[in-house]
């Protein structure tokens, strides 16, 4: 699915280069559940903009289900963040005036999938999936936390994306509501869908199968559970 070969990323800060990420190798397969640690600094924010196409890197191939992401233009991009690439952020970045059933049906209005009984129903599903089928005509200040997260999570489900990006997820949960939350991936990674997770607490990245750590833009650790 993803195969990304000595990519590197350099940002020019006018008289000196920082040298975000100095050669990546990494192989993500379809289903993996995956943890991505590393400090402030690290490369890690860097690397998961370029698997999620926000940006492009310096040097190095990637490639996304056999695609050469360099090769295509800004209007092919939008497309695979819309269809591929389902985002979760630590800000929840629901919009306070929509419910969360217009939240979660927002990207396939983006999408122009269907017409508004679909996209209603696809929403609906998404949250029933995450457990907040109770809680649909909630604006995001009628609910907690964890349900906001919930209501993300849903959004990103929703376009039925072939891999879920989420960064630090948890960052702004009570450590109950984000145990929850772990579960949750669990299980939907049990169902199939591919998660890459991105996070600096290594109680975190346990709950994934394959912990990848990176330190000074470099891959210095790539294990799977029991490894």
């Amino acid at each position: 699915m993803i195969e990304m070969d000595k990519i590197t990323k350099i940002y020019d800060m006018g008289e000196e280069e920082v040298r975000a990420l100095n050669g990546i190798n990494l192989s993500i397969q379809e289903g993996e559940f995956i943890s991505i640690t590393g400090a402030s600094g690290s490369g890690k924010s860097t690397l998961m903009n370029i698997i999620g196409c926000l940006d492009k890197p310096t040097g190095g191939s990637y490639r996304l289900d056999g695609s050469e992401v360099a090769e295509l233009g800004d209007r092919e991009l939008a497309d695979i963040r819309g269809r591929k690439i389902g985002f979760i952020f630590q800000g929840f970045n629901l919009l306070p005036t929509l419910t969360a059933l217009e939240n979660v049906a927002l990207p396939l209005v983006y999408q122009g999938v269907g017409g508004s009984g679909e996209r209603k129903q696809r929403a609906k599903e998404a949250l029933e999936q995450v457990g907040l089928g109770d809680r649909m005509r909630h604006l995001p200040s009628q609910l907690s936390g964890g349900q906001q997260q919930r209501v993300a999570i849903a959004r990103a489900l929703v376009t039925k994306p072939s891999i879920i990006l989420a960064d630090e997820p948890t960052g702004n949960l009570d450590s109950k509501t984000g145990a929850e939350l772990l579960e949750l991936f669990t299980k939907l990674n049990k169902q199939g869908h591919t998660l890459i997770l991105i996070t600096h607490e290594l109680n975190i990245a346990r709950h994934a199968k394959r912990r990848i750590r990176i330190m000074d833009g470099r891959i210095v650790s790539d294990k799977g559970v029991g490894a």
